[in-house]
């Protein structure tokens, strides 16, 4: 017979059993493999401990539990873990779609402003007859433009308001995971959030870069026109050498007499030029003009620049 007031037999072995079910339980929330930490799988994750925590409180062991207190902080350390966890992955939710939101529709604004500005330079550039285009209007397109890159700072500002609060609640997330795994003396590792904060990080880095070269080559561009209207204003946009000289001189000759003396007199003639812009000075007839040369440094910049963001 057992002592008066111990459990019986039975009951300590259905003590035992509920221990190991509900050491099984935590150690099965605790597990948190995400094959890709976006907010689909996040909503995944959300969706199996609400089911977890729904039943529980269906059950409502809870109240059952004051016979044995190991097996009620036990599971007490479950409801609390499921509720804060659940709270946290529904605000991760909503936050990481803002931002990843954010980041797409700045990538694609971005993307249509580079054509925008390869399209007015085109628009300036001599055609193979020489005639330049409307310098006042593409001053005009260039300031719009200019405009529009600080409505996008506003929009890169609200991408960066939405990376910290994801990044807040990535950093709770990870530490109450260690926080319970560390008592209860589990090996389980969560690292998702460690995964899916570094990924935010590289995407606002490939933005904000995108961004800042987008607006640094439209205040280029923005230069280069006012040289070309005040060298048109000024009358100095003929040929560098008298017309008599030009005639005498084939397109090859002059262009190899133009280039030498380019890389004697130019402190930028470390920067190449592509095969492209090569074939587009080769095919006109005589020496480069100033405003020649400017369109096409200018365009082999923004080739580079546009071949540089593509490959990221």
């Amino acid at each position: 017979m057992p002592p008066p007031g111990s459990p019986g037999p039975d009951t300590a072995l259905a003590l035992t059993l509920a221990l190991a079910l509900v050491d099984s339980l935590l150690l099965c929330v605790l597990q948190e493999t995400l094959p890709d930490p976006g907010v689909p799988h996040i909503q995944a994750l959300l969706f199996r401990l609400e089911s977890v925590s729904h039943s529980l409180e269906k059950a409502d062991i809870r109240s059952e539990l004051h016979q044995d207190s190991i097996l009620a902080d036990k599971v007490k350390i479950i409801h609390t873990y499921l509720q804060q966890r659940m709270r946290s992955l529904r605000r991760l939710v909503q936050v990481q779609g803002d931002f990843e939101a954010s980041v797409k529709d700045m990538l694609e604004g971005l993307g249509g402003l580079w054509a925008q500005l390869e399209e007015l330079h085109t628009g300036v550039t001599l055609t193979k007859e020489g005639s330049p285009g409307d310098l006042a209007s593409a001053q005009t397109d260039a300031e719009n433009l200019f405009a529009i890159l600080g409505h996008y700072r506003n929009r890169l500002q609200c991408c960066q308001a939405h990376l910290k609060d994801s990044t807040a609640l990535l950093q709770e997330l990870a530490w109450s995971h260690t926080h319970i795994r560390n008592n209860v003396s589990s090996h389980s590792e969560s690292v998702w959030p460690e995964l899916l904060l570094q990924t935010n990080i590289e995407q606002f880095d490939k933005v904000q870069e995108g961004f800042l070269s987008l607006e640094q080559q439209t205040t280029t561009f923005q230069a280069h026109l006012e040289g070309l209207s005040k060298e048109s204003q000024e009358g100095h946009a003929g040929p560098l050498a008298d017309g008599a000289h030009s005639r005498s001189v084939s397109p090859q000759t002059s262009l190899q007499l133009h280039s030498d003396t380019e890389r004697r007199n130019s402190t930028s003639a470390s920067i190449s030029v592509s095969s492209m812009d090569v074939d587009t000075e080769t095919e006109m007839d005589g020496p480069l003009t100033l405003f020649e040369r400017s369109a096409l440094k200018f365009s082999s910049t923004i080739r580079r620049l546009r071949k540089s963001g593509k490959r990221k």
